[in-house]
């Protein structure tokens, strides 16, 4: 009898109320299959206490929901990132990391969420508001970051369309900018941490030039930011350096395509 009264509630699932929507995934997670591509709602449990608006069929927000997104930049960042840094989401996408990186700094930090992609900062910004604690630590910029200040083009991947990259040509037309011209230009004290949502392109390592290393941070036990290439499928690369204990690592293959952030 419960099994039939199970079934018979997955067809009505989409037109429950959000808050009693939430309560029966929580109990039941498998019930979140029944939902149809496309669907929208708010979980409130991502990181524990963190509210995030999760489309069914996108994958990144599914693994939202499932809090199965990216464990291992998600454990480095909880491991290094302190209260009071300074830090930058590369590619932000649709804040599963930014939103990481504000609860670590805390009140007394930074972050600098670089989103050029229109849906994925509609997306960002929604999902700040839903959590004004920590929207105050973030500071959206609309721009993508390159080997130089310019134009290019943002596209959705088309094997992966919750991710997207920038191009050369084709695409939405999107400002660019170099890191250090973007610390220069803003005057930022200090960097400790850059969590960079991209492919692995040489891209990640000319733009955050030895220029910034050296005079980003001013930890005098520190000599150069930790850099998180987060990878989630194929196109995030994945180092870190600077801290005690924190090694230089790489993860995931080579870049197919020529992508900027």
């Amino acid at each position: 009898m419960l099994t039939l009264l199970k079934e018979a509630i997955k067809p009505f699932l989409p037109y429950f109320p959000n808050s009693l929507l939430v309560s029966i995934l929580r109990d039941r997670p498998y019930l979140v299959t029944s939902l149809p591509s496309g669907f929208v709602f708010k979980w409130p449990y991502y990181l524990d206490d963190v509210s995030m608006s999760v489309e069914i069929g996108n994958v990144i927000e599914e693994e939202i929901l499932t809090g199965s997104y990216d464990p291992e930049s998600s454990r480095i960042i909880r491991k290094f990132v302190k209260p009071g840094d300074v830090c930058i989401d590369v590619g932000a996408n649709v804040g599963a990391i930014t939103v990481l990186l504000a609860k670590q700094t805390g009140r007394t930090g930074q972050v600098l969420a670089f989103e050029p992609g229109p849906p994925y900062l509609q997306k960002l910004r929604s999902n700040l508001d839903l959590n004004p604690g920590l929207k105050g630590v973030v500071t959206i910029v609309n721009m993508g970051l390159s080997d130089k200040n310019g134009t290019l083009f943002w596209q959705a991947d088309p094997e992966h369309p919750y991710n997207a990259g920038l191009m050369s040509s084709d695409g939405i037309s999107v400002p660019v900018t170099t890191l250090d011209q973007y610390l220069f230009e803003h005057n930022l004290p200090r960097l400790d941490c850059v969590s960079g949502d991209a492919s692995p392109h040489p891209l990640f390592q000319t733009s955050l030039t030895r220029e910034t290393r050296q005079q980003a941070t001013r930890h005098d036990s520190i000599p150069h930011p930790i850099s998180i290439g987060n990878m989630h499928r194929s196109h995030r690369n994945f180092h870190c350096c600077g801290r005690a204990g924190c090694r230089y690592r790489t993860y995931g293959r080579p870049a197919v395509r020529n992508w900027a952030f």
